[in-house]
């Protein structure tokens, strides 16, 4: 499995404190990682993927970590 020394939101947060949009940032968090390491299934909420996703509120706070569909945290 994984490790991240990183929490996934600042994975997030700290680009956009730097001025990276949103969207970019998600991107770079999240589908562009998965496709560099050639896993189809995670990287992107899409019919067929894994629902492995973090809910954030409008100041990027962590609200909610779901895998597999299922929410994990909080």
């Amino acid at each position: 499995m994984l490790s991240l020394r990183v929490k996934p939101p600042q994975l997030i947060v700290d680009p956009v404190s730097f001025g990276l949009s949103l969207s970019d940032a998600v991107y770079a968090a999240s589908t562009a990682p998965a496709g560099a390491a050639g896993l189809a299934d995670v990287g992107a909420i899409e019919v067929g993927r894994r629902a492995d996703f973090v809910v954030l509120d409008e100041k990027l706070s962590l609200k909610a970590v779901f895998v597999d569909g299922e929410r994990i945290l909080l």
